[in-house]
């Protein structure tokens, strides 16, 4: 679980993001269940399905940007957990969010953000959420080849731009490089009419 502070310019809570494994096997409206359950403790909570997922800051850079649109007065959707899944999924449209990265049936994990007005909140709420649908990876959103490959698709993300922001080929450099592709496509939803 990695806990980090958002900041706008009217208030600041705390965004908590873990990949937790589905050992209950939960169905999306499983899922979908306790997160309308427990709605009522935090200020949001956002299933995701993890394929598509460059790593802990691209979550975070999506809470951060939902955040900001949402205290700032021109977020798309009616709520904070909508507005994370448009950012996370670098659309503009509810419903295109959902498909590309909203749950399906038989995910073996699954990705949580939890935002709340204290880190307290926060951790507590990823504790019972452990404690429903599974443990935490220890090492979420893991690299490989084929999860790089498809978000590098998932975000339409040319060879041209990883080699230009790249230090050198090793998989855990063209890794960065491929996050912060990923997180600029996050921010732009903000700026795309």
């Amino acid at each position: 679980m990695r806990i980090e502070e958002l900041m706008s310019n009217t208030d600041r809570v705390f965004a908590g993001i873990a990949e937790l494994q589905n050992q209950n096997q939960l169905i999306p409206d499983g899922l979908i269940q306790i997160a309308t359950e427990m709605a009522e403790e935090v200020l949001a909570i956002q299933f995701l399905n993890p394929r598509c997922i460059a790593g802990e800051l691209h979550l975070l850079s999506a809470a951060q940007n939902a955040w900001n649109a949402w205290s700032g007065g021109y977020a798309i959707a009616r709520s904070l957990d909508v507005e994370i899944i448009l950012y996370a999924s670098a659309q503009r449209q509810i419903k295109n969010a959902f498909n590309l990265m909203g749950l399906e049936e038989g995910l073996s994990s699954v990705a949580v953000i939890v935002v709340a007005e204290t880190e307290d909140s926060v951790e507590e709420t990823i504790k019972i959420l452990v404690k429903r649908v599974g443990n935490e990876l220890d090492e979420p959103f893991k690299i490989d080849r084929a999860r790089f490959e498809r978000i590098q698709d998932f975000f339409h993300i040319p060879q041209i731009e990883l080699d230009a922001i790249s230090k050198s080929g090793s998989i855990e450099e063209r890794w960065l490089a491929l996050v912060r592709c990923v997180v600029s496509r996050v921010s732009l939803v903000a700026t795309e009419a």
